[in-house]
């Protein structure tokens, strides 16, 4: 079976929720975890994380604004009814 490049038309972002390298728990959680391992070499990409995955950053995160960022991805998630929160890393 192939894999097909797709042309993006429009991202739509919600904000900021974290920084990979500022929030320093948080890049260890993720690398940890293997979640970083798609990114290429200077840390950029997407990256789909389980909302189970988001509630465990959002106990860790040493930040409150970070924090309550994660909490607003969270419910937003849930609101739309995914389990998965897709973020781009840049």
């Amino acid at each position: 079976m192939s894999v097909r490049a797709h042309r993006v038309k429009e991202i739509v972002y919600g904000g900021e929720s974290f920084n990979l390298w500022h929030d320093k728990e948080i890049y260890e959680y993720l690398a940890k975890a293997g979640y970083l391992d798609g990114l290429n070499q200077d840390g950029c990409g997407f990256i789909e994380l389980p909302i189970e995955a988001v509630k465990e950053l959002s106990k860790i995160a040493e930040d409150e604004t970070v924090r309550e960022g994660l909490k607003e991805d969270i419910k937003y998630t849930k609101e739309k009814g995914e389990d998965y929160i897709l973020y781009h890393c840049f």
